[in-house]
């Protein structure tokens, strides 16, 4: 599973538009190589809209999503998780309690 990040253009900043990561895998924060363990990759679970995620030290926040993703991230409820509707209500229920 690899990641890429691609910046667009701002205006009026004066940077410009281009890869900010080119596409490679991505270890997760917190990884310490003098422990011993294996380390840990981002992996699809990881990415779902509203997720905050830890590149390298810089802070990203997934804010949208476009249909297709969403329908995809639906149709592949094993590997996203956060988009299995039926685990989503589950969660609603056990926080809302009997109504």
């Amino acid at each position: 599973d690899t990641i890429q990040i691609f910046e667009k253009e701002h205006p009026n900043v004066g940077l410009p538009k281009g890869n900010f990561l080119v596409r490679c895998e991505v270890k997760k924060p917190g990884w310490q190589p003098e422990v011993g363990l294996d380390p840990e990759y981002y992996a699809p679970g990881d990415f779902y809209v509203g997720a905050i995620l830890d590149i390298n030290s810089f802070k990203f926040q997934l804010l949208s999503a476009d249909e297709f993703t969403l329908s995809y991230m639906e149709a592949n409820r094993q590997l996203f998780p956060h988009s299995d509707i039926a685990r989503c209500l589950t969660k609603v229920r056990e926080a809302f309690g009997p109504l």
